[in-house]
């Protein structure tokens, strides 16, 4: 799955540090991680633009967390700001009365901690863009290992009718009148070159990989002709290989996989 979600974290405090930044690692969250210093945290949020920040207070004595949160609301790309304190920390109530600050008791608030980052995480769209080019990638990896050539007509044909399969949210996809026609406008010709290109690029793949990639991706044994997946199966075979992992996000509202 896609690591979206990037945290900024500036703690001193050993007894839960390295606790937090190991769970936070864990669930796939990019983790940066510097010293309390209000000129350098500043610095890595020019950087970063992350979706997080986390400061522990009680050993922030060079980061004033008041002047930390008005520069925050001043960026573009506003992070949510967690203060961390024990029962210790002296200026609590100072802390509770500043907006868009969530403060957590640590340790006995790890748990919250997590649940509320889990929340952003699952809150955290990437842009269409971005989702494009992870599939996109992604469909380069397995075309790879399925030997399908960038040299054939047919590449960019299939790899833009796996792109309308996987927004597809209509489980009876009609290749003829939806996916062929669709990219003989983008592209300038007819659905039977489509059909035909996209059938040769599978028929020289389906040839030249060993079985046991085969089997990777399909189920010969389910295939109308085992001796060659059809347009559609491949397709949709593939399609749904993507979706698996990417689900979350080619559902969003909107974004559109074949218009680059």
């Amino acid at each position: 799955m896609l690591s979206k979600l990037k945290i900024v974290i500036s703690t001193d405090n050993s007894s839960y540090s390295h606790r937090l930044i190991s769970t936070l690692t864990g669930m796939g969250i990019k983790v940066i991680t510097l010293k309390p210093d209000l000129y350098k945290l500043r610095a890595s949020l020019d950087e970063h633009q992350p979706d997080a920040v986390i400061v522990d207070i009680d050993n922030a004595t060079n980061i004033n967390i008041e002047t930390l949160s008005k520069y925050i609301q001043s960026l573009d790309k506003v992070p949510q700001l967690f203060a961390l304190y024990t029962y210790e920390t002296a200026e609590l109530d100072k802390i509770k009365k500043l907006d868009k600050i969530i403060s957590v008791e640590m340790p006995t608030g790890f748990a919250f901690l997590c649940d509320k980052i889990k929340c952003l995480q699952s809150a955290c769209w990437l842009s269409p863009s971005d989702i494009y080019l992870e599939v996109r990638n992604k469909l380069f990896e397995v075309f790879k290992l399925l030997n399908v050539s960038n040299n054939m007509l047919g590449y960019s044909y299939l790899r833009n009718a796996i792109h309308i399969a996987i927004c597809s949210d209509d489980g009876s996809l009609n290749f003829s009148k939806q996916v062929y026609s669709e990219l003989a406008t983008k592209y300038n010709t007819t659905a039977y070159c489509i059909e035909r290109a996209i059938r040769t690029a599978i028929k020289n793949s389906w040839e030249k990989t060993p079985s046991n990639i085969k089997s990777l991706f399909f189920d010969v044994e389910l295939l109308n002709n085992p001796d060659k997946p059809t347009n559609s199966e491949f397709i949709l075979t593939l399609s749904d290989y993507i979706r698996s992992e990417y689900n979350d996000y080619v559902n969003q509202p909107k974004i559109d996989l074949t218009t680059h």
